[in-house]
């Protein structure tokens, strides 16, 4: 009876750990709290007189409390997160106080959620100081105080040049074993600070937005660096490969361009997950920053998921026009992506009408005759979109390459599109600009709703 009474014991005991890890795999704090003060209550006597289960207990609250955080980050509103922020970070200075005042080192066995936690709230200088010390000592902390170092430099210190030497010197000397492709050799993990795991862990819970910014900059920079020497991307197709086009844009490039290295020993597969996960926190703490919406966007054409990247790049320019001080740098490139990605779609037609929204469509027309070559198998509306051509050129490019494919229904409803009473060279600037702004909105709205069933 004893021994039945010490396994039914045993069992729930086991049942109620579950339950607990399982409300925090939900995110539940509330709940996780209500549970463990009820089993606190129920406990009370043995807490008060073992002091190492009472200090476990309060321990895995700081756990469970930060990892939560760290998920459920920017799911929540504002003034809930601001409260809980607050509240969490001066629990956790509390606890980490007192952790280094003991010795107890059981930060270390949850120390990625308390990096990943103090990251999320820009804690750089509480980062480098504090977890210097022996009790939260591992690679991970290293490799988390080396980083904090950087942003504290550049964003508190506003010493960009020191910021950078760390960057360019120490992180790159510190990061290459991890992104090199893995030896077969049993000595050469040993030489990663941080492995590929920690890495991918560390930025899945990653949402400080300079922080990303920062991992866009670097891998984007690697990825760009396994690529063939670059072409220029204006050149007619097919004179010049796709691959030419599979550059990711990055405005944070300047700071590694200086650096010389080996490109052939870099594991692309790796950057490419790194990249992915990104991408993937990108979308989730600021989904209309049009930088970050372009990078998911090249990285998909790079990748040639070529629905995925249109819909990201119309999001680009839907982030764009919605904003007076959103700036893009060079949109005319990433037109010239949508439209190979649209031809690879078996939209043709939008394809070459696409590249009227470029702020130069002098390149465009040389690739007109290419984007066209599979009208025989288009899955658009083909003529249906003519009236919405801004551009005489365009119109007389498309014309002659029908005639090339033998398309000449294709080449009357042009024709009948071609200037019309308002689209006509000889009508006023005023006139002429508004019908083109027209076609061009309308245009943009076919575009929209062929992708996200509704209108920009």
């Amino acid at each position: 009876m004893l021994l039945l009474n010490f396994r039914t014991g045993i069992i729930s005991l086991i049942s109620s750990l579950w339950k607990l890890e399982q409300l925090v795999t939900l995110n539940n704090s509330i709940g996780w709290r209500a549970m463990i003060n009820k089993f606190a209550t129920a406990v009370s006597d043995i807490l008060s007189s073992n002091q190492e289960l009472s200090e476990l207990l309060a321990y895995d609250l700081i756990r469970v409390e930060i990892d939560v955080f760290n998920r459920r980050l920017y799911r929540t509103d504002a003034s809930d997160f601001a409260s809980t922020a607050a509240n969490i970070l001066q629990m956790t200075k509390n606890f980490t106080t007192r952790a280094i005042q003991t010795g107890n080192v059981a930060f270390v066995k949850f120390i990625l959620p308390l990096v990943n936690f103090l990251f999320n709230n820009k804690q750089w200088k509480f980062t480098m100081d504090v977890l210097n010390d022996r009790c939260f000592k591992c690679h991970l902390t290293d490799f988390s105080r080396l980083l904090a170092s950087y942003f504290y430099y550049l964003f508190e210190e506003k010493n960009a040049p020191v910021a950078a030497q760390i960057a360019t010197n120490t992180f790159w000397t510190i990061m290459w074993p991890t992104f090199e492709v893995i030896s077969t050799s049993v000595r050469r993990p040993a030489q990663m600070l941080i492995t590929r795991d920690q890495l991918l862990d560390f930025l899945t819970l990653l949402k400080e937005a300079t922080a990303l910014d920062f991992f866009f900059g670097y891998t984007c920079f690697l990825f760009n660096s396994t690529l063939p020497a670059s072409m220029e991307e204006d050149r007619p197709l097919p004179s010049t490969t796709i691959s030419s086009f599979k550059r990711i844009f990055n405005d944070h490039e300047l700071v590694w361009r200086q650096l010389t290295f080996d490109s052939n020993s870099l594991d692309v597969k790796f950057i490419e997950s790194v990249i992915q996960v990104l991408c993937r926190n990108a979308v989730l703490v600021h989904p209309v920053n049009a930088n970050w919406l372009r990078i998911c966007g090249d990285f998909n054409f790079a990748k040639e998921n070529w629905n995925e990247a249109v819909i990201y790049y119309l999001e680009v320019i839907a982030a764009v026009q919605r904003s007076s001080t959103t700036e893009i740098s060079n949109m005319d490139a990433m037109y010239t992506k949508i439209s190979i990605a649209l031809a690879a779609l078996k939209m043709p037609t939008l394809a070459a009408i696409v590249g009227q929204l470029r702020a130069s469509i002098e390149s465009h027309l040389l690739q007109v005759e290419w984007l066209l070559q599979g009208s025989h198998n288009t899955v658009d509306s083909g003529p249906a979109y003519f009236s919405l051509i801004a551009d005489v050129n365009l119109m007389e490019h498309m014309a002659v390459a029908y005639t090339k494919l033998g398309l000449p229904v294709y080449v009357q409803n042009l024709i009948k599109s071609m200037p019309t009473k308002a689209i006509n060279p000889n009508n006023s600037p005023q006139v002429l600009q508004r019908e083109v702004e027209r076609r061009k909105k309308r245009f943009l709205e076919i575009l929209f709703n062929q992708f996200f069933k509704q209108n920009l």
